[in-house]
């Protein structure tokens, strides 16, 4: 399988790796495990809609980089419809697969609806492919997105999450769309009360 494929939104936990070796000099291609997952894939747009529709406020824990801006890159892309939603970001050494794992276990502990891995491309984003991230994401009791990169960027993490997006803008369109699929909605309904 090459590297360039898109494994967004599909739930394999097997795939072959091809090394990215001169081919003289290319080993046997070797497997790469990816844990199961302990529950169902969540639909996180239903989630998020069945919240709205009740007035309620999804609480999202944003899981960022120590120094990162990402954040703004959603907080931008979902404009007005910020105020829906309840974001507390979650700063973290995104070079440390094991404090990535940590903080996505601390965040499903807390009182929140999703967690969000969110970070931009560049040097270094293969750190979120370590198994110790894939494991934490796999086993996680609240529903995981993850956001990383450019579009152009795969990484098997996207596989065990709930949604995966292309980049950080990405998810902050998607957030957007819920609140203003709902503000539709009600509009539609105020529209039929008054015909």
């Amino acid at each position: 399988m090459s590297p360039e494929l898109n494994f967004r939104g599909q739930p394999p936990f097997v795939f072959r790796v091809e090394a990215l070796h001169k081919e003289e000099e290319a080993p046997p291609p070797s497997e790469v495990q990816l844990p199961r997952r302990n529950r169902d894939r969540v639909d996180v747009r239903g989630l998020l809609l069945g919240l709205l529709r009740k007035g309620e406020t999804p609480a999202l824990a944003l899981i960022l980089g120590e120094t990162g801006i990402v954040d703004r890159d959603v907080e931008a892309a979902l404009g007005s419809a910020r105020d829906r939603y309840r974001m507390d970001p979650k700063r973290v050494s995104l070079t440390d697969p094991g404090a990535v794992a940590e903080a996505l276990r601390k965040a499903a502990e807390g009182p929140y609806d999703l967690v969000a891995l969110v970070r931009g491309g560049g040097e270094g984003l293969e750190v979120l492919d370590h198994p110790e991230v894939w494991e934490a994401v796999a086993s996680c009791p609240t529903p995981v997105v993850v956001a990383l990169g450019h579009a152009a960027d795969t990484l098997w993490v996207e596989g065990l999450a709930d949604v995966a997006f292309p980049t950080p803008t990405a998810l902050g369109h998607f957030l957007k769309e819920a609140v203003e699929t709902v503000e539709r909605e009600k509009a539609a309904a105020k529209l039929s009360e008054l015909l």
